[in-house]
């Protein structure tokens, strides 16, 4: 399981409120340059703890039992959900030719306990975030599937003339004139 935990102290008190397994544009998918959720997604998790003395301070609607989405507070931190989403996204686009290397990663991994998570946390090496003034993000280097290099790119300049010939010469060019 890829776990991206995001924890925004509003307050020392240990009161929060909670959206749990949202997959529309009110958790950031399909917005900015995040992809709508689908399938190849499935691994992807998220944790954002909002907490506060005063209640009145959460982005939570009148009736306490939604995310208030106009809220600034809730509209800062949404930027930092979709940030981590799309970091998650390309991690799995990255695996898409290898379903079977990463179900392995994925089958390798374990669930961790919240308390664990942020015991675990305190180890990590966070840096701030450039839009957010005082928050403090983790960064994970995620695995990457080995690939074979199998061609090159060159590019130059040269008369057309030049190029002609040169083409005309080459072991593709006599390759692809016999198939």
């Amino acid at each position: 399981m890829v776990f991206f935990p995001l924890t925004l102290d509003i307050s020392q008190d240990r009161r929060c409120g909670v959206i749990w397994k949202d997959r529309t544009r009110l958790t950031g998918w399909g917005e900015a340059s995040v992809p709508n959720y689908h399938g190849q997604f499935i691994a992807i998790t998220g944790l954002v703890l909002l907490y506060s003395t005063d209640l009145r301070k959460l982005p939570l609607t009148t009736t306490k039992r939604g995310v208030d989405a106009s809220s600034n507070l809730y509209s800062q931190v949404k930027d930092l959900m979709r940030e981590a989403t799309k970091s998650l996204t390309s991690f799995t686009n990255k695996w898409k030719k290898f379903p079977d290397k990463l179900e392995e990663i994925y089958k390798s991994a374990s669930y961790v306990e919240l308390d664990d998570l942020r015991r675990e946390s305190s180890t990590r090496e966070f840096t701030a975030s450039r839009k957010l003034p005082g928050i403090k993000k983790y960064e994970p280097n995620y695995p990457l599937p080995e690939q074979a290099n199998t061609s090159t790119k060159i590019i130059f300049v040269a008369p057309k003339t030049r190029v002609i010939r040169a083409w005309e010469r080459s072991t593709y060019h006599n390759s692809v004139l016999r198939t």
